[in-house]
């Protein structure tokens, strides 16, 4: 299915391709002209240009993810744009969803997913809601606009990825993470249980007491003789 929003920015990102691989003409002065300084400078604004495009193309491809993954579980039917400003009222729950079937140690029914399910790290999740903000602020008037229902049309206006809803659930995720030990952090580096298996470990028969020195032959088993 056609997204008019990924064509609209393909089209873009192809007339910016041109324009940048274009050769720019320098100002007309009566001075001298730095040709190397204004060759160094084009080919740097060229590429900041480019990876900032390429930055785009990337959270427009998973704004799509996210696009295919609501029709697929038929969260909205396959004619609908859940990418528009007149979005859907659970976008923000269809956002968590997405993150959470890809990322969260839980599965969509609140239960541990198994060892060979997808579970991403913490970063991916991040990246994936950083994805949907920045698609849902190319519309006007949605960059900073929390997800709320209008008072006026009753409708659901502004960002539903920087919403409540997905601010909480990006905690939960985080929490659940930390205590399942993908995220790293001195408060879980050691446990008394660890504890205990050191104190045994070290106290165990074989090691009560000192064993006699003997020194080796130096010479593995297993080593051909030293051969070459």
């Amino acid at each position: 299915m056609s997204d008019p929003l990924l064509d609209e920015d393909d089209e873009a990102h192809e007339d910016l391709q041109e324009q940048l691989h274009n050769p720019i003409q320098p100002i007309a002065d009566s001075g001298p002209t730095p040709t190397s300084h204004h060759c160094d400078l084009t080919s740097l604004l060229r590429d900041q240009v480019l990876s900032a495009a390429h930055g785009g193309l990337t959270n427009l491809s998973l704004a799509a993810n996210f696009s295919t993954f609501c029709i697929k579980n038929g969260y909205v039917p396959p004619t609908f744009n859940v990418l528009n400003p007149t979005s859907h009222h659970e976008t923000s729950s269809f956002i968590c969803a997405w993150i959470g079937a890809s990322c969260d140690t839980q599965n969509l029914y609140g239960k541990t997913k198994n060892v060979g399910d997808i579970r991403l790290a913490f970063t991916s999740a991040q990246k994936m809601r950083a994805a949907m903000t920045w698609t849902f602020n190319q519309f006007p008037g949605m960059a900073k606009v929390s997800w709320h229902q209008s008072e006026v049309t009753g409708n659901f206006v502004g960002n539903p990825s920087i919403s409540d809803v997905v601010s909480k659930y990006m905690m939960a995720v985080k929490r659940r993470k930390v205590h399942a030990r993908e995220i790293a952090t001195s408060a879980c580096a050691i446990e008394p249980e660890l504890l205990r298996k050191l104190y045994h470990f070290n106290n165990s028969n074989e090691r009560l007491f000192l064993r006699q020195y003997t020194a080796g032959s130096g010479i593995a088993k297993h080593d051909g003789g030293r051969a070459r």
